[in-house]
């Protein structure tokens, strides 16, 4: 079901201390142009220019051999890489692949990373489609992604962007998550254009954060949007 822009969605965050700035946009509600987007990209192939790069090659040489072994989980953006290891800790027994396209927030990544995880620079949209090339399948993480809340920037957010239809591909499971409420919404009726099962909930006050940037959020107050489809 594709949620109306006026969904209530509580948050059971707590109001204690914290500094992170609410997201503020000009746009107010879902996108008008962003079904119409949906649908084009998804009639359409995007044509990403080849990445020759031999740090590319070599990674899906090593994918295609990790995955006759084990499960992956992609944490794409990672950051810093804390996700990544939460994630790594999580599920000891699948393989997590984590990247980003910043050097700056990679060069914080903690040492002596767990043995089930890999952290590389590389971009979205690479990464995506080369793995859709070879056939690979994994459970997807999108976790803060920058919302680019601008409503002149409505194709930079991944599900208004040619990309979309290939990280679907590639996607057993998805998870996402914003502290934006308009960006889950739109992501929502991004998935519900595609016909894939999916839920759309808030993300209950844990100790499990899978960041500190996750943390901090929630610390300042703000509500944690979570869109979840299971394996399909």
């Amino acid at each position: 079901m594709i949620p109306s822009e006026n969904t209530s969605l509580k948050s059971n965050a707590p109001s204690i201390s914290g500094n992170s700035n609410q997201v503020t946009s000009n746009q107010l509600t879902i996108h008008p142009d962003l079904e119409k987007l949906v649908i084009k990209y998804q009639k359409s192939k995007y044509l990403i220019k080849k990445n020759k790069s031999r740090e590319l090659e070599s990674l899906m040489l090593f994918l295609n051999k990790i995955y006759t072994q084990l499960p992956i989980v992609l944490d794409s953006g990672c950051g810093t890489g804390d996700s990544s290891i939460a994630l790594a800790r999580m599920f000891p027994d699948r393989f997590i692949l984590g990247f980003d396209k910043s050097s700056h927030r990679l060069s914080k990544t903690k040492q002596n990373l767990p043995p089930n995880l890999l952290i590389t620079q590389q971009k979205c949209e690479d990464v995506w489609n080369q793995i859709a090339e070879n056939k690979i399948r994994c459970d997807a993480y999108l976790l803060y992604q920058n919302p680019w809340p601008k409503k002149k920037h409505i194709k930079r957010r991944w599900h208004a962007h040619p990309i979309f239809p290939s990280l679907l591909q590639i996607s057993r499971s998805i998870t996402m998550r914003t502290n934006w409420r308009i960006y889950a919404l739109e992501f929502s009726v991004a998935l519900a254009t595609h016909k894939i099962p999916h839920k759309l909930t808030t993300l209950a006050d844990t100790s499990d954060y899978l960041s500190p940037f996750e943390q901090k959020y929630l610390q300042s107050g703000h509500t944690i949007f979570e869109v979840t489809s299971p394996p399909y």
